[in-house]
C-alpha cells in the first residue's frame, strides 16, 4: 500500500474512545445530534422518497450471520446496508442545514453510513462516537490537502476515503482491510463538480450519498477479503496524478503528535443555507436595521474566492429555478434576510425563490472576490457589504465568523432547540435524552426505535 493509504489505515484501526479528548467527544456528539434533525425533518424529501421505494425491508440475519443490512432513519424496517446509507446521507444533506468542514464539505454525510451500520451490528454508542471522529479527522486532512473542488472534483472522493476509514474503525477490521476499503472507494467514487453548477438539480443533496452506498459496499467486500489497487493515491493513475496533479501529505494525525482537527475545522449552521453564506444572512440583519430597504439602490457583497465560486460566480443564482439553485444563491440568500430577516426552511419553497418581488432586489446585489476576504479564508469566514443608498452615500459593514463556526460555536441548548425545530414534539424529548446521552448506551439500535 502507499504511504497515504497506510497513514490513514493505521489511524483508524488504532483509534479508541479513551483515546479522544472529552472536548472533541462532546462535539461528535452535538454534530450526530444535529445530523439527526436535519435528517428526520427531511424523511419526506425527493432523493429519499425515491430512493425508499428501491430500499425494500429484508429479514434480519441470523446470529453470527455475514450481515449486510441496515436501519434508515426514521424507519423501523431493516434494509440493504447500503441503501440505507444512501438515504439516510441524503435525508441529512437536503436541507443544507448540516456541518460543513472548509475546505472539504460536508463530513456529515459519512454519518449517514455509519448510522446504517451501527443500528445493525449492536454497536454502542462510544463505538460510534470513535468511528465517527476518525471520519472527520481524515475528512478534515484529506480536504484541506487536496482541495479537489479548484480541479473540478466533487465531495463524494473526501466522503468515501473518510466513510471507509470510520466504517474500518467501527467494525474492528484491521490495517490491511481498511487499506483496501480506502482503496477500493478512492478509486471508485471520484465525481465530477457538475452536480453544483448552473441550475441544481435534486442531485445536489444525493451526490455524497451515493459515495455513501458505494463506500458502505465496499467496505463490506473489503471485510470480506477482496483486495483494492495497491497505491490508489501516489501510484500510476491515481489521485495525485488524474486528480489533484500534484502530491500532498496530510497534517500528522492524533496518534502521530498532531491536532484532532475537528475541533478547528468542523462548523454547524444557524441557518439552513450553504455555509459560505451564513454571514451573508448575519450580514443582511445587521444592514436592515441601519437603512430602509428602499433607501438601497445597490449593494456589494466581497467575498473569498469559494463562496464566490459557489454561490455568486453564475448567472443561475440571480434566476434559481430550483430549491437546489435558491439555497446556494448568495444573492437570493441576502436579499430574502435583508426582506425577511431571516432565514427558514420555508424561504426555498418555489413561491418563495419565484416571487418576482425578491427578484427586483436581487437586482441590486452584486458578488465579488474581495482579497482580505480571501486571505482570511478558510480560517476566518467573513464578508464585506457596501451599500449604495439612494442620496448617494454608503453603509459599509463587515460580517465574520458566523453563530456555528468553531471560532463561535452553537451552544448544546442551540442545538437541542434547532432539533426541537426539526422533530416532532412526540419525539423530540425521548430522542434528544438518548442521543445527548449517547456515550452510555449499549446499543445505537435503540435509538433508531426512538425517531421510527
Amino acid at each position: 500500500m502507499d504511504s497515504t493509504t497506510a497513514q490513514i489505515s493505521r489511524f483508524a484501526q488504532a483509534l479508541r474512545y479513551e483515546d479522544i479528548p472529552p472536548a472533541v467527544r462532546d462535539l461528535a456528539v452535538q454534530h450526530i445530534v444535529d445530523s439527526l434533525a436535519c435528517a428526520y425533518a427531511a424523511r419526506d424529501c425527493d432523493a429519499a422518497r425515491i430512493a425508499t421505494a428501491l430500499a425494500h425491508p429484508v429479514a434480519p440475519t441470523a446470529p453470527g450471520g455475514n450481515d449486510f443490512t441496515g436501519r434508515v432513519i426514521g424507519s423501523p424496517d431493516l434494509v440493504a446496508a447500503d441503501l440505507a446509507g444512501f438515504v439516510n446521507a441524503a435525508m441529512i444533506r437536503y436541507l443544507d442545514y448540516s456541518d460543513t468542514m472548509v475546505p472539504g464539505g460536508h463530513p456529515s454525510d459519512c454519518l449517514g453510513g455509519l448510522l446504517a451500520v451501527a443500528a445493525t451490528r449492536g454497536s454502542s454508542g462510544k463505538e460510534l462516537v470513535t468511528a465517527l471522529v476518525v471520519a472527520y479527522e481524515v475528512f478534515a486532512r484529506f480536504g484541506a490537502s487536496a482541495y479537489i473542488r479548484k480541479r473540478g472534483f466533487d465531495q463524494g472522493l473526501t466522503v468515501g476515503i473518510s466513510l471507509a476509514a470510520g466504517l474500518g474503525n467501527l467494525l474492528g477490521m484491521s490495517v490491511e482491510q481498511i487499506a483496501h476499503a480506502v482503496s477500493l472507494t478512492t478509486v471508485t467514487t471520484v465525481s465530477l463538480r457538475a452536480t453544483r453548477a448552473g441550475t441544481i438539480s435534486m442531485w445536489k443533496g444525493a451526490a455524497t450519498a451515493e459515495a455513501v452506498r458505494e463506500t458502505v459496499f465496499l467496505a463490506a467486500l473489503a471485510e470480506r477479503g477482496l483486495t483494492g489497487p495497491d497505491k490508489p493515491f501516489e501510484g500510476r493513475h491515481g489521485v495525485w496524478e488524474i486528480v489533484t496533479d500534484r502530491e500532498f501529505t496530510f497534517t500528522d494525525f492524533p496518534a502521530e503528535g498532531g491536532p484532532y482537527l475537528f475541533e478547528t475545522n468542523a462548523h454547524l449552521k444557524y441557518w439552513p443555507v450553504e455555509f459560505n453564506t451564513q454571514v451573508a444572512v448575519w450580514a443582511a440583519r445587521e444592514l436592515r436595521e441601519k437603512v430602509a430597504l428602499d433607501d438601497i439602490a445597490g449593494v456589494h457583497l466581497g467575498t473569498y474566492w469559494s463562496a464566490w465560486h459557489e454561490t455568486g460566480s453564475e448567472k443561475d443564482k440571480w434566476n434559481p429555478t430550483t430549491r437546489e439553485t435558491a439555497d446556494h444563491s448568495l444573492p437570493y440568500i441576502f436579499s430574502k434576510a435583508l426582506v425577511d430577516g431571516e432565514i427558514t426552511i420555508a424561504t426555498f419553497a418555489p413561491e418563495q425563490y419565484l416571487d418576482p418581488g425578491i427578484r427586483t432586489v436581487m437586482d441590486r446585489v452584486t458578488v465579488g472576490q474581495d482579497e482580505e476576504m480571501d486571505a482570511l479564508f478558510p480560517e476566518v469566514i467573513a464578508m464585506r457589504v457596501t451599500a449604495r443608498l439612494t442620496d448617494g452615500s454608503t453603509v459599509e459593514l463587515r460580517s465574520e465568523k458566523a453563530r456555528g463556526h468553531a471560532l463561535n460555536r452553537m451552544s448544546r441548548d442551540e442545538t437541542s432547540a434547532k432539533f426541537r425545530q426539526l422533530v416532532t414534539a412526540e419525539r423530540a424529548g425521548a430522542a434528544l435524552d438518548f442521543w445527548w446521552s449517547l456515550a452510555e448506551q449499549d446499543d445505537v439500535a435503540q435509538g433508531f426505535e426512538l425517531l421510527a
